[in-house]
């Protein structure tokens, strides 16, 4: 009677879905809601590649480890470029399950912020004029 699904979750009961382009990071639980019958392989993704990295590899829990949270790592990467803080998500799904009742279970999403670090401007030089009367 039990309904397979990956449930993710934050290690301190605070989402801190804030990172920058500096590099910060941050993280979230990810947990199996019931026990497998075999392996379920969990891959971890993020929707816009540009702006984070997934830190974490993927992720197998068995029929004796299902029930313990893991913990999954996303850090911010740099675009150098003036786009102003940019929202993405993060998920989980099950890419190989021995268990069909996990097969293409996916995750909620995970929302994250990645802070931009870059200013767009305008560099302005004042150059020496000279000019000649009369030529």
């Amino acid at each position: 009677d039990d309904t397979a699904g990956i449930t993710v979750s934050s290690p301190s009961g605070v989402w801190h879905t804030v990172i920058d382009e500096a590099g910060f990071t941050t993280e979230y639980l990810v947990v199996l809601d019931t026990k497998p019958v075999a392996d379920v392989t969990i891959t971890l993704h993020v929707n816009d590649t540009t702006e984070a990295e997934v830190l974490t590899a993927p992720l197998i829990f068995t029929p004796e480890t299902w029930s313990v949270p893991r913990a999954v790592r996303i850090k911010g990467l740099d675009d150098e470029e003036d786009d102003g803080d940019t929202t993405f998500t993060s998920y989980a799904t099950a890419a190989s399950a021995g268990d069909p009742m996990y097969d293409g279970e996916r995750s909620e999403d995970v929302i994250v912020i990645n802070e931009d670090d870059d200013d767009a401007g305008i560099v302005v030089s004042v150059a020496s004029l000279e000019t000649v009367e009369g030529g």
